[in-house]
């Protein structure tokens, strides 16, 4: 919250996109730092947390206190504190299960192969069926939008 308050002064004689600077290197930055570890946290914990984004976002846009927090979250393409650590857990757990991870963290993870096979795989195979099938019935479609588009290149 300290950092906060001397961005403030900052603010004044900074431009808009040296302060969106500065708030991403000083209060975003402590925010994303091991979401592994602040997803366990209490909700009381997590408003804390949300409540200094929520601070630097009314910085960085000028709006006043009782203004809606939402609709500058979303114009700043910032997600919620909440919301922001499942994102960022599940980020980690998608690049380690298709090895674009540390490899530390590649050999931890390791896809789950059942040992007969179980009604839900059937389910992705008719669903690969029907993508093929649509694929190939509106190939044509989407091989003259894209000729089109193209051309206007």
């Amino acid at each position: 919250m300290m950092v906060l308050l001397k961005l403030v002064s900052a603010y004044y004689f900074n431009a808009f996109k040296n302060c969106e600077t500065l708030i991403h290197a000083f209060v975003t930055s402590k925010l994303d730092y091991c979401n592994s570890l602040l997803s366990g946290l209490s909700q009381n914990q997590i408003q804390r947390l949300q409540y200094v984004q929520n601070s630097a976002a009314r910085l960085l846009t000028g709006t006043r206190k009782y203004n809606s927090i939402t609709p500058i979250l979303r114009e700043l393409h910032w997600l919620p504190v909440a919301e922001r650590i499942h994102f960022k857990i599940l980020l980690l757990t998608f690049k380690s299960l298709n090895g674009m991870a540390p490899f530390y963290l590649n050999e931890l993870l390791s896809p789950y192969i059942p040992s007969r096979t179980l009604r839900s795989s059937r389910i992705s195979q008719y669903l690969d069926a029907i993508l093929r099938r649509m694929v190939k019935e509106h190939f044509h479609i989407l091989h003259q939008c894209y000729g089109t588009l193209f051309q206007r290149i």
